[in-house]
């Protein structure tokens, strides 16, 4: 009887999981469509195929996280028993028993909640046996219906890898300015190795114990035959070498645009067509992955800025004068330009008035000064409904 209550059970639970879309960037475009002004994201990712990824950085991730993936099912006995007596003799060094599906399907699961607005610090840690019996479910669910590249592949673009890189491109951006296609033998443990704890192991906090981590993904990988003697004692003699490229994103990398750009993420927030709350508007715009095509237009920005710097210099501003331009189209009431002479940024100190935070061309709803009382200007976007919005 409790057999077959648990079977039906097992039965009734969830086979399917939603594969994305991942959470993506979107882009801030101006007319033109093709002149990018700013990017929005939580999570730092480039999708690519597995055959755009180093076979290196296949082989690494296999070999620490999962040697036997490609020959046994979506849930490993083996892998369960291994865990089970490593973690009975070694309690202070406890391992895990999923296999790579089952870890990407912990990821989409936690990559879909965060896109309902959990907070991403929350998820993923400790679960429960009820937890792990539904994603051993679905884990093989998925593999009834994909192969193990495809696996393989959703799982390498979905992983954390420090910080807010995720996926194995843009992390190889970040850390070397480099594709995955690219990554070394070293620059491939190294990655793998980030796996188990992020934090723990991020080079550019930890580069010692990120060392030692790459060291031993570096040996399972010559236990495995995934790479030579000669490979492997040149992999363990080099340094950790990084050659950092932080991703840039939000208005502050907007440049003379940067009034405008904070004045459409104000816009965003205040449209209930994103969304029910501002929060879950803002949420759409650093998740979704969309092309914004906004009404600036790049040739009258430029005039407008040299306009209001005539008037008086941003970085020559000691008297607190203000100077503010904002051009419309006849008819249409496109906004084509949104300048001031004030650069975007927080000011040094009182006396520093060549940067502000505040839009001196709109209201405090759409990022004016706080008792600014100037009329609401029209919709920034190139359409007479609303935002012109490209999913990508």
């Amino acid at each position: 009887m409790v057999a077959n209550a648990s079977m039906t059970w097992f039965q009734d639970l969830p086979e399917d999981i939603s594969e994305g879309p991942f959470s993506r960037p979107s882009t801030l475009y101006a007319s033109d469509g093709k002149t990018e002004l700013a990017t929005f994201f939580e999570e730092n990712r480039t999708e690519v195929k597995l055959d755009q990824m180093s076979p290196h950085m296949r082989d690494a991730i296999i070999s620490v996280e999962d040697r036997d993936f490609y020959n046994h099912g979506a849930v490993s006995a083996i892998g369960i028993g291994r865990a089970f007596a490593n973690n009975f003799l070694n309690p202070k060094k406890r391992q895990g028993a999923s296999t790579l599906t089952q870890q990407y399907v912990n990821n989409l699961i936690v990559d879909s909640d965060v896109q309902r607005g959990a907070d991403p610090t929350t998820l993923g840690g400790n679960k429960g046996y009820l937890d792990k019996i539904k994603e051993m479910k679905l884990a093989i669910s998925m593999e009834q219906n994909k192969s193990k590249d495809e696996i393989l592949e959703g799982y390498l673009n979905i992983v954390n890898l420090g910080g807010t890189n995720y996926g194995v491109e843009a992390a190889a951006q970040y850390y070397w300015g480099i594709p995955a296609k690219d990554l070394s033998v070293a620059q491939s443990a190294l990655l793998a190795g980030l796996v188990q704890s992020p934090n723990t192991y991020d080079p550019t906090t930890h580069p010692d114990l990120a060392r030692e981590r790459r060291d031993v993904v570096l040996s399972t990988m010559l236990r495995d035959g995934k790479i030579s003697q000669q490979e492997y004692d040149e992999a363990i003699a080099s340094p950790i070498k990084l050659n950092v490229h932080p991703p840039e994103k939000g208005c502050s990398v907007a440049g003379e645009s940067s009034f405008f750009c904070n004045y459409v993420v104000n816009y965003v927030a205040l449209d209930e067509s994103f969304g029910a709350t501002p929060e879950e508007r803002l949420n759409l715009l650093n998740r979704g992955g969309f092309k914004l095509v906004s009404t600036l237009n790049p040739e009258a920005q430029k005039i407008a800025k040299q306009s209001v710097e005539a008037v008086q210099p941003g970085s020559t501003n000691t008297n607190n004068v203000n100077a503010a331009l904002t051009s419309v189209e006849p008819g249409s009431g496109r906004v084509v330009a949104m300048a001031q002479n004030a650069e975007w940024g927080k000011p040094k100190d009182a006396n520093d008035h060549s940067q502000t935070q505040f839009n001196f061309n709109v209201d405090s709803l759409y990022g004016g000064t706080p008792d600014s009382s100037r009329a609401r200007h029209s919709s920034p976007w190139c359409c007479p409904s609303g935002l012109t919005l490209v999913e990508v």
